[in-house]
């Protein structure tokens, strides 16, 4: 499928499956040098980064124990500015390394109030992995250690990231057409 519709928007194909394969090998193998001697523990942020997490960690095999958080800033096709913390971590992090696991960084919003509410408690480091980050659309200095690919500040959707709840399934990625 080269283009897909949903509610009324249009979308074309922008990463095709193979293409985030790729990146996400690159990422796992940057990952797994990084924590070498390490069991950090991974935060995985729902539901956008699930399919990226899983292949990712999949690839990389490292020892790590694993987190679900639940934190949105979305409403649509915008950002709100505040994030919503449905499902935090309950362990103790104190000395510990942490690995966020995002899907987009857009206005880091998110990651910038998120990161904030961590380094409260005390942990060794804290790195952050996302596939796609937009740096033109930035609001926060964002730390991101690892970073698959940089994008336009276009709204795009599939392989977890969604519209309203749709798409988050498709296995490419793709780009609201402008009309």
């Amino acid at each position: 499928m080269n283009k897909i519709e949903i509610d009324g928007l249009h979308f074309i194909k922008y990463i095709d499956q193979k293409e985030i394969g790729q990146i996400v090998r690159r990422l796992a193998a940057d990952i797994k040098r990084e924590y070498v001697g390490s069991r950090p523990i991974v935060l995985i942020i729902l539901k956008g980064s699930i399919h990226f997490a899983s292949q990712l960690l999949l690839e990389a095999q490292l020892d790590s124990e694993l987190v679900f958080i639940k934190i949105n800033s979305y409403d649509g096709l915008d950002t709100s500015g505040k994030i919503n913390i449905e499902l935090d971590i309950a362990q103790n992090i104190e000395n510990r390394d942490i690995l966020i696991i995002e899907d987009i960084v857009d206005t880091g919003t998110t990651l910038h109030q998120y990161e904030m509410t961590l380094r409260d408690r005390k942990p060794k480091s804290i790195k952050i992995c996302t596939l796609l980050m937009k740096p033109s659309k930035l609001q926060y200095s964002i730390d991101v250690a690892f970073c698959g690919l940089e994008i336009e500040d276009k709204f795009v959707i599939g392989y977890g990231l969604d519209y309203n709840e749709h798409g988050r399934n498709l296995a490419d990625i793709y780009q609201l057409k402008q009309e």
